[in-house]
């Protein structure tokens, strides 16, 4: 008579080996049953000892599976232990534990990032749990940055606007464009823009790394009215500490006239873009290299192969016009030059437009200004920006940059 096997004699059997090492194994079955000593719940990720009766203390919640005994060790900016304290037997259930900023002689430590390490020892088991808490006893010390003190909504040949920047203290171009890998405090920045009877005719707010803001000085698309208008910036930082920045904003009913300047020089002498340019190694994703003085073109550029993987050789560059620039502004690139070797068939790339095969002379797309990202309004410094590249099959030599800003003035 044949055995009938069934889903669940299938499974019985399949289990039947963990269970026995399960049974046979020690380690096994108190890792399966034991609970865990500690378990974080929340903590308060900023706090501010003024004295204020707000966020004075930082809050750590954490739960006991048993009675434990517990110990927190603080350690400050320079890895210093600047308190060493001891809970006592704590017995199994929720508790919540608050630091006042101070070490354990009463002193007030200064602001910056702490490191916080939980210790919950019973019997021969142990178990920790790290958290991170930023002292701060002060306001944000940023600067507000606007494109320019005049906006004007009433000119047609553009859609006139503001740009408002709030550059916070010790802003970092690399946290702003992953604050969420360096696990950065955003800040509450709201702004706030009153007519001269003091009606409010803006407001927004953003909660962010880097806080931007855009006014046309229009509502409902219809232009406000001339004169002097108050821009008041508030920012909170995660500590609750707050400050109040105000500044006056002109709205003008003028009309806008359309104006172009441009400037030419030889690509040697073209200025680099601010901040880092490329770096040669990459972290490994390809090496690349940057151009030398060309043969061809006295003044000019040669971008030359071989270099190695990626690129034979690229560089950024950037320009600034004699005068303050505006959100609504945009420029274009014109580039002239020629394969490194005359008649072949390289070709370039100029801000993404190919230049040849041959020698050959081209142009950009006119391209918006960015003022609200590094290096910011006011001033802009160098707010036109360009790249010039080969690829490593080719090479190619620019002998001039023509840089076109156009631009808008009232009349």
């Amino acid at each position: 008579m044949r055995r009938l096997v069934t889903a669940a004699t299938t499974a019985a059997m399949l289990l039947a080996p963990l269970a026995v090492i399960a049974a046979t194994d020690p380690a096994a079955a108190q890792e399966r049953v034991v609970p865990r000593l500690f378990q974080a719940v929340r903590h308060d990720r900023a706090f501010s000892p003024d004295g204020d009766g707000r966020a004075d203390a930082a809050r750590f919640v954490f739960r006991l599976d048993v009675a434990a005994r517990v110990r927190v060790v603080v350690r400050g900016p320079d890895a210093e232990v600047v308190l060493n304290a001891k809970l006592g037997v704590l017995a199994a259930g929720r508790h919540v534990w608050r630091w006042d900023g101070r070490s354990a002689g009463g002193r007030l430590q200064p602001d910056g990032s702490y490191h916080l390490l939980f210790r919950a020892t019973a019997g021969d088991r142990a178990d920790r749990r790290g958290a991170r808490t930023d002292l701060l006893t002060r306001p944000d010390g940023g600067r507000l940055l606007m494109s320019r003190p005049t906006v004007y909504p009433a000119a047609t040949l553009v859609k006139d606007r503001v740009h408002v920047v709030y550059v916070r203290e010790g802003y970092s171009s690399d946290i702003a464009a992953y604050p969420g890998y360096y696990d950065a405090p955003f800040l509450r920045t709201r702004l706030v823009v009153k007519d001269p009877d003091g009606q409010v005719v803006y407001d927004d707010t953003t909660h962010r790394y880097r806080a931007a803001f855009e006014w046309t000085a229009r509502v409902d698309g219809v232009p406000l009215p001339p004169g002097d208008y108050l821009l008041r910036a508030t920012v909170r930082n995660p500590a609750g500490n707050v400050r109040t920045i105000r500044r006056t904003v002109s709205v003008s009913s003028a009309e806008l006239a359309e104006r172009v300047w441009t400037s030419t020089v030889a690509a040697a002498d073209a200025d680099l873009a601010p901040g880092p340019i490329y770096d040669p190694s990459c972290n490994g994703c390809g090496e690349v290299c940057g151009p030398v003085p060309s043969d061809r073109f006295p003044g000019g550029l040669s971008f030359r192969q071989p270099c190695s993987f990626g690129y034979a050789a690229v560089r950024y560059f950037g320009a600034a016009p004699p005068f303050v620039p505006a959100p609504v502004d945009d420029f274009r690139i014109t580039a002239t030059g020629g394969p490194t070797t005359p008649g072949a068939p390289d070709t370039g790339e100029l801000s993404g437009v190919v230049t040849g095969p041959g020698d050959t002379t081209v142009t950009t797309p006119w391209t918006p200004v960015d003022l609200r990202h590094h290096p910011y309004v006011p001033d802009g410094d160098q707010p036109v920006g360009w790249s010039f590249s080969t690829s490593e099959l080719n090479s190619y030599d620019v002998a001039s940059f023509t840089v076109e800003y156009r631009y808008y003035v009232p009349v």
